[in-house]
């Protein structure tokens, strides 16, 4: 196994032990996965521990090989460091009540928005292919119609789980398109 295979392989790990998540504990499509995580301490271990195995790798490999071969620029490692970050923060405090609330939606916002930067700085990189470009520009679009789009809905919709679901992978999409292929 090469390190540069750890994008693929952190992203692939992550989405089989969502949908395990989902399946085995029936998980609510009005929730995010956050939410559905929240329900139980059992569940909250499985996710915090889910993020802490996949998201480093994920990130190093965001902010390292993936990096340096698209050569992107500086503004790129720190969206992506506060992505990371935001992402750890969520994982690590459940959205279960109070000031956990608060700091868990605040952190997974964060998070998300870094998304629309990161993918458009990919679609301005000088070395990804042109396919790359339209799917990284496009995901970054889409990401940020959909965050309006939640933003103006209070973050509820029947679906909520699908649509983040698809937000994720708009953003995990773009990297493998503009990185592998």
């Amino acid at each position: 196994m090469s390190w540069y295979s750890l994008g693929l392989i952190s992203i692939f790990a992550s989405w089989l032990c969502l949908l395990f998540m989902i399946w085995h504990w029936k998980g609510d499509i009005t929730k995010t996965f956050s939410q559905n995580a929240a329900r139980s301490k059992t569940t909250i271990i499985y996710y915090a521990l889910l993020w802490l195995i996949c998201l480093p790798p994920f990130a190093w490999f965001i902010l390292f090989p993936f990096y340096d071969s698209l050569e992107l620029n500086s503004v790129f490692r720190v969206f992506g460091l506060l992505a990371a970050l935001g992402m750890l923060v969520a994982a690590l405090i459940p959205e279960t009540t109070g000031w956990k609330v608060k700091v868990h939606r605040t952190a997974a916002f964060t998070m998300a928005w870094c998304f629309v930067p990161l993918s458009l700085l990919i679609s301005l990189s000088s070395v990804v292919s042109g396919f790359a470009k339209v799917v990284s520009f496009s995901a970054a679009v889409f990401m940020l119609l959909s965050a309006l789009y939640m933003y103006r809905r209070n973050a509820v919709h029947p679906k909520l789980l699908i649509l983040q679901g698809i937000y994720i992978a708009a953003f995990q999409v773009s990297v493998i398109v503009a990185y592998y292929f």
